[in-house]
């Protein structure tokens, strides 16, 4: 990381931070094309050997994940947990009767929280896996709402996250989060996507 033992106090590294994600935002659509084709070429030009080095190494931090929780799924649950929120991590059993596992469930809001990374919208690991997830997601979404559960799904639909983001991601949880507990939602308003 940039800052990483460089000195830098919370506030200078979160103003980096916002000046770094502001940079990015300003980009234009051709220079975002112009570097995404710099990174095609560079992977087109590696070596099978280095492209497979590549792959391997990634393996065990997609496994991690899928045990752990994506790096925003972390900060989420870490800025609940600062928040005083009572959660229930990769929480299973809420309906009765249904092997299904919520991302982060509040109990004491009736409330969980989806974190979708790319691979609920794009066909990464092909076109019929996709069809399953959205299948999947929409199902779990119609049953915790019928049992009268509140979800937030938050669409994390870029490929790269930034600290920004994800601050602007919690906020607008902790948002919302606000409003449910001053009043549920009716149950036929019992969702919300947050897109990232």
């Amino acid at each position: 990381h940039p800052t990483k033992d460089k000195g830098h106090s919370e506030e200078a590294k979160l103003k980096i931070s916002e000046s770094v994600a502001q940079n990015w935002e300003n980009l234009s659509d051709e220079e975002l094309e112009s570097r995404r084709e710099t990174a095609r070429q560079q992977w087109a030009n590696m070596s099978e050997d280095e492209k497979e080095k590549l792959r391997k190494a990634a393996v065990p931090g997609i496994k991690r994940a899928s045990r752990e929780g994506s790096k925003l799924e972390k900060y989420i649950r870490e800025q609940l947990t600062k928040a005083n929120y009572v959660i229930e991590y990769h929480r299973k059993g809420i309906i009765p009767n249904s092997n299904l596992e919520v991302d982060i469930y509040l109990p004491e809001m009736g409330t969980a929280i989806e974190i979708d990374g790319p691979t609920h919208f794009l066909p990464i690991w092909g076109e019929e896996a996709l069809r399953k997830t959205i299948k999947s997601d929409n199902e779990k979404n119609g049953l915790l709402r019928y049992h009268g559960i509140m979800v937030l799904r938050v669409a994390q639909k870029r490929k790269t996250l930034s600290q920004k983001a994800m601050r602007d991601t919690w906020n607008a949880i902790e948002k919302e989060l606000k409003s449910i507990s001053t009043k549920m939602p009716t149950k036929n308003n019992r969702f919300k996507e947050i897109e990232v």
